[in-house]
């Protein structure tokens, strides 16, 4: 507790007389500030959705028959690398299987200046009912080897009637360069014509 000295007068028969006195003063109120409150959340736990049944096995047994057949047509040649002609363009038709008649183009690369590497590409069947897409793979080959004849494939896409399709397989490609590779009068890196069995 603080005290505080205080000048006054007292009238004393008659007379004014100074005196002191002390006041004591409270001490001033110091604010305490509370304490913080933490809140922990309470773990909230998510309700996880329901397992998904495992899909079924595709039977793909017999549907390398859907996509048999022989694509015959033409093709054109539009990348060189060094000496090597790498970009092919195929286009022709066939009946293949149980799509029935189909119009087939292919874009295919060979291994460029990978040191191992393999030729890819896409090859397309389409008709009135739907369209399949084939993704296909050459085999293992060093830096700037030609186009192989051999591919492995897999249908990557379906629709229409075809949506359903699921296959693998094989296919050779035998192709017949021209002379010169003049078509329409535009000079390519190569042109002929093209076999392709699936």
């Amino acid at each position: 507790m603080l005290s505080k000295v205080r000048l006054g007068v007292v009238r004393l028969e008659g007379r004014v007389m100074p005196v002191i006195s002390s006041v004591s003063l409270a001490p001033r109120p110091v604010l305490i500030a509370p304490p913080p409150v933490f809140f922990a959340p309470v773990p909230v736990r998510m309700q996880l959705p329901s397992p998904l049944p495992p899909r079924p096995g595709v039977d793909t047994s017999g549907t390398h028959s859907m996509l048999a057949g022989t694509v015959v047509g033409n093709y054109t040649s539009t990348l060189r690398m060094m000496n090597t002609a790498s970009g092919f363009h195929f286009g022709g038709f066939a009946s293949v299987g149980t799509l029935g008649n189909v119009d087939v183009y292919a874009h295919l690369y060979s291994v460029g200046f990978r040191t191992v590497g393999n030729a890819r590409g896409v090859i397309t069947l389409s008709n009135s009912r739907g369209t399949v897409t084939l993704q296909v793979v050459g085999p293992t080959q060093t830096r700037l080897q030609p186009l192989p004849s051999t591919f492995s494939y897999r249908v990557v896409s379906a629709t229409g009637s075809f949506s359903s399709l699921r296959a693998t397989g094989t296919l050779s490609l035998t192709r017949k360069i021209d002379a010169s590779p003049i078509r329409n009068g535009i000079q390519y890196v190569e042109t002929g014509t093209f076999k392709l069995s699936i």
